[in-house]
């Protein structure tokens, strides 16, 4: 008879809405019956309406605008890339598995010099 083993492989697969997205922050949106929703976001400034290129004598636009007309008055765009909703115990797993994940960073940054940005 075949032993059973305690090891169990999970092969991992892309689906065809798999993308890479590069979220800057993230905001619980709240707690439904499905669970604790998140939306994670990226910054941007805002899209003009339009814009008023003058054109040059060689045919060519000139490279900066003439008018823009930006009417949303936002300083800051932001444009919600996903929302992942996570059920209480599956939240409360993700959140062990985050925080394992930032010691480990950490710990492997520790003596690491962090570079210094121009305006420090």
């Amino acid at each position: 008879m075949a032993e059973i083993s305690d090891l169990i492989r999970f092969e991992y697969e892309k689906s065809g809405q798999f993308r890479t997205v590069n979220a800057v922050g993230a905001t619980v949106l709240g707690y439904t019956p499905s669970g604790l929703s998140i939306a994670f976001f990226t910054e941007r400034p805002p899209l003009p309406k339009s814009m008023v290129h003058r054109r040059l004598p060689n045919g060519n636009l000139s490279e900066q605008p003439e008018q823009t007309d930006n009417s949303t008055g936002a300083t800051i765009a932001r444009d919600v890339e996903f929302v992942i909703t996570l059920n209480l115990e599956t939240t409360k797993n993700f959140l062990r598995l985050l925080q394992q994940s930032i010691d480990q960073v950490e710990t492997q940054l520790a003596g690491v010099p962090v570079a210094q940005g121009k305006n420090e």
